[in-house]
């Protein structure tokens, strides 16, 4: 199996892979300046938290509206999209956005925890946020990748039967 089937199968991971990578370089970067990512931390820490804990909170509203509207597409009777039903491509678009509920949650409530319990942060819990918010946005990347092809594919048959009509 070369690389690029083994991505397909298995994309959650590469990505997961990938934002750990953008966050080692990042981290790297932050490294060479110590006293000053600590004191960014401390100045900013009650800036940047509340922020990352209202935007992840609100971009897990949108991932629950998506999952209602790919939902809803699978309940309409002939539609194009029941075949998916079976196959593991139905499982694989759910796997997505669960991932991505994990993630952002998980963002938001580890930003809201640094609010609460410690307004003074360790570099190691900015560093473990950073990795978060990474990771949030290749999921929500893929979660708007998968709803676009899901309303693709069920646009095809409503196309299909307007051409039909006229």
């Amino acid at each position: 199996m070369n690389l690029i089937e083994t991505y397909r199968k298995h994309f959650l991971l590469f990505e997961s892979i990938l934002a750990l990578v953008i966050t080692a370089v990042l981290i790297s970067i932050l490294r060479l300046n110590v006293i000053a990512t600590k004191s960014f931390i401390l100045d900013k820490g009650m800036i940047i938290f509340p922020i990352l804990t209202i935007v992840s909170f609100v971009l897990f509203g949108f991932v629950l509206t998506s999952i209602t509207i790919i939902l809803s597409l699978f309940r309409i009777p002939d539609s194009r999209l029941q075949f998916l039903k079976g196959r593991p491509q139905y499982i694989q678009v759910f796997n997505i956005y669960f991932f991505s509920i994990v993630c952002l949650v998980g963002n938001g409530i580890a930003s809201f925890l640094v609010i609460i319990l410690a307004p003074d942060t360790t570099t190691f819990l900015f560093y473990l946020i950073l990795w978060m918010t990474i990771l949030s946005g290749f999921a929500l990347y893929r979660c708007v990748w998968a709803l676009y092809h899901i309303v693709k594919i069920s646009n095809i048959k409503i196309e299909q039967e307007k051409s039909l009509q006229q």
